[in-house]
Protein backbone atom coordinates (compact mmCIF):
# COMPACT_ATOMS: atom_id res chain seq x y z
CA UNK A 1 0.00 0.00 0.00
CA UNK A 2 2.81 2.43 0.85
CA UNK A 3 4.42 1.75 -2.51
CA UNK A 4 1.19 2.75 -4.28
CA UNK A 5 0.91 5.99 -2.29
CA UNK A 6 4.55 6.85 -3.00
CA UNK A 7 4.07 6.30 -6.74
CA UNK A 8 0.88 8.37 -6.66
CA UNK A 9 2.76 11.22 -4.94
CA UNK A 10 5.58 11.03 -7.52
CA UNK A 11 3.06 11.16 -10.35
CA UNK A 12 1.28 14.10 -8.72
CA UNK A 13 4.58 15.95 -8.22
CA UNK A 14 5.58 15.35 -11.85
CA UNK A 15 2.15 16.51 -13.08
CA UNK A 16 2.29 19.66 -10.97
CA UNK A 17 5.81 20.41 -12.21
CA UNK A 18 4.74 20.09 -15.84
CA UNK A 19 1.58 22.18 -15.27
CA UNK A 20 3.53 24.88 -13.43
CA UNK A 21 6.22 24.92 -16.13
CA UNK A 22 3.57 25.29 -18.82
CA UNK A 23 1.89 28.12 -16.87
CA UNK A 24 5.20 29.98 -16.44
CA UNK A 25 5.97 29.55 -20.17
CA UNK A 26 2.54 30.89 -21.21
CA UNK A 27 2.84 33.81 -18.77
CA UNK A 28 6.30 34.63 -20.16
CA UNK A 29 5.04 34.56 -23.75
CA UNK A 30 2.06 36.72 -22.80
CA UNK A 31 4.34 39.28 -21.13
CA UNK A 32 6.77 39.27 -24.03
CA UNK A 33 4.15 39.66 -26.77
CA UNK A 34 1.86 42.15 -25.06
CA UNK A 35 4.32 44.24 -23.02
CA UNK A 36 7.98 43.88 -23.91
CA UNK A 37 7.75 43.77 -27.73
CA UNK A 38 5.39 46.78 -28.00
CA UNK A 39 7.66 48.79 -25.66
CA UNK A 40 10.64 47.89 -27.84
CA UNK A 41 8.59 48.92 -30.89
CA UNK A 42 7.98 52.35 -29.36
CA UNK A 43 11.72 52.75 -28.74
CA UNK A 44 12.43 51.66 -32.33
CA UNK A 45 9.97 54.20 -33.76
CA UNK A 46 11.47 56.98 -31.62
CA UNK A 47 14.89 55.98 -32.94
CA UNK A 48 13.60 56.23 -36.52
CA UNK A 49 12.09 59.64 -35.78
CA UNK A 50 15.45 60.78 -34.39
CA UNK A 51 17.28 59.51 -37.46
CA UNK A 52 14.93 61.17 -39.92
CA UNK A 53 14.76 64.49 -38.08
CA UNK A 54 18.40 64.84 -37.06
CA UNK A 55 20.19 63.19 -39.95
CA UNK A 56 18.11 62.53 -43.01
CA UNK A 57 15.63 65.40 -43.29
CA UNK A 58 17.36 67.99 -41.08
CA UNK A 59 17.62 70.59 -43.83
CA UNK A 60 14.30 71.23 -45.57
CA UNK A 61 15.96 73.19 -48.38
CA UNK A 62 18.18 70.22 -49.24
CA UNK A 63 15.20 67.89 -49.15
CA UNK A 64 13.33 70.15 -51.58
CA UNK A 65 16.34 70.50 -53.90
CA UNK A 66 16.82 66.76 -54.04
CA UNK A 67 13.15 66.24 -54.92
CA UNK A 68 12.38 64.23 -51.78
CA UNK A 69 9.68 66.50 -50.30
CA UNK A 70 6.81 64.14 -51.08
CA UNK A 71 8.71 61.08 -49.85
CA UNK A 72 9.83 62.87 -46.68
CA UNK A 73 6.30 64.06 -45.96
CA UNK A 74 4.85 60.59 -46.44
CA UNK A 75 7.56 58.98 -44.25
CA UNK A 76 7.05 61.46 -41.41
CA UNK A 77 3.30 60.89 -41.45
CA UNK A 78 3.90 57.13 -41.36
CA UNK A 79 6.18 57.55 -38.33
CA UNK A 80 3.59 59.76 -36.61
CA UNK A 81 0.99 57.03 -37.08
CA UNK A 82 3.30 54.28 -35.85
CA UNK A 83 4.28 56.31 -32.81
CA UNK A 84 0.68 57.06 -31.89
CA UNK A 85 -0.29 53.41 -32.34
CA UNK A 86 2.13 52.44 -29.56
CA UNK A 87 -0.25 54.09 -27.10
CA UNK A 88 -2.72 51.30 -27.89
CA UNK A 89 -0.43 48.33 -28.39
CA UNK A 90 1.39 48.46 -25.04
CA UNK A 91 -0.71 46.56 -22.52
CA UNK A 92 -0.82 48.53 -19.25
CA UNK A 93 0.58 51.71 -20.82
CA UNK A 94 -0.29 53.89 -17.82
CA UNK A 95 1.47 51.48 -15.45
CA UNK A 96 4.66 51.52 -17.53
CA UNK A 97 4.34 55.29 -17.91
CA UNK A 98 4.52 55.67 -14.11
CA UNK A 99 7.90 53.93 -14.09
CA UNK A 100 9.10 55.82 -17.18
CA UNK A 101 9.49 52.65 -19.20
CA UNK A 102 7.48 54.23 -22.02
CA UNK A 103 7.15 57.86 -23.10
CA UNK A 104 4.47 59.94 -21.42
CA UNK A 105 1.17 59.79 -23.28
CA UNK A 106 1.01 63.60 -23.63
CA UNK A 107 4.54 63.68 -25.06
CA UNK A 108 3.67 61.03 -27.64
CA UNK A 109 0.52 62.92 -28.64
CA UNK A 110 2.47 66.18 -28.89
CA UNK A 111 5.23 64.52 -30.93
CA UNK A 112 2.80 62.97 -33.41
CA UNK A 113 1.04 66.30 -33.92
CA UNK A 114 4.37 68.06 -34.44
CA UNK A 115 5.58 65.33 -36.84
CA UNK A 116 2.55 66.07 -38.97
CA UNK A 117 3.55 69.76 -38.79
CA UNK A 118 7.07 68.88 -39.97
CA UNK A 119 5.54 66.85 -42.79
CA UNK A 120 3.36 69.75 -43.93
CA UNK A 121 6.22 72.25 -43.60
CA UNK A 122 8.47 70.08 -45.77
CA UNK A 123 5.78 69.83 -48.45
CA UNK A 124 5.43 73.62 -48.38
CA UNK A 125 9.22 74.13 -48.29
CA UNK A 126 8.86 76.20 -45.10
CA UNK A 127 12.23 75.72 -43.38
CA UNK A 128 11.55 77.94 -40.30
CA UNK A 129 8.23 76.20 -39.56
CA UNK A 130 9.80 72.78 -40.09
CA UNK A 131 12.59 73.67 -37.65
CA UNK A 132 10.05 74.78 -35.01
CA UNK A 133 8.09 71.55 -35.38
CA UNK A 134 11.30 69.46 -35.36
CA UNK A 135 12.43 71.15 -32.15
CA UNK A 136 9.05 70.43 -30.55
CA UNK A 137 9.29 66.73 -31.51
CA UNK A 138 12.86 66.49 -30.21
CA UNK A 139 11.82 68.10 -26.93
CA UNK A 140 8.65 66.00 -26.54
CA UNK A 141 10.51 62.72 -27.08
CA UNK A 142 13.64 63.85 -25.24
CA UNK A 143 15.84 62.93 -28.20
CA UNK A 144 19.51 63.59 -27.42
CA UNK A 145 21.45 65.74 -29.86
CA UNK A 146 25.15 65.67 -30.42
CA UNK A 147 27.01 68.94 -29.95
CA UNK A 148 27.97 70.70 -33.22
CA UNK A 149 31.03 69.27 -34.93
CA UNK A 150 30.63 65.75 -33.51
CA UNK A 151 29.31 63.91 -36.55
CA UNK A 152 25.66 63.23 -37.28
CA UNK A 153 25.48 64.85 -40.73
CA UNK A 154 22.88 63.04 -42.77
CA UNK A 155 23.80 60.56 -45.43
CA UNK A 156 20.51 60.42 -47.31
CA UNK A 157 20.09 64.04 -48.39
CA UNK A 158 22.92 66.00 -49.99
CA UNK A 159 23.97 68.96 -47.86
CA UNK A 160 24.78 72.38 -49.27
CA UNK A 161 28.47 73.01 -49.81
CA UNK A 162 30.18 75.04 -47.07
CA UNK A 163 32.84 76.28 -49.45
CA UNK A 164 35.73 74.48 -47.73
CA UNK A 165 36.37 72.30 -50.77
CA UNK A 166 37.34 69.32 -48.60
Amino acid sequence: MEEGVRRMMELLTASLTVALGFFVFVLGQFTQRLCIEPIQEQKRVIGEVAYFLLDYYADVASVAKSGLSEEASRELRRLAGELRSTLRTVLGYRFFELFRVVEKRNNVMRATTELKGVSLSIRMNDNPAARRHMSAVIKALNIPQEPPGHGGAGEGVPRPSTGSGA
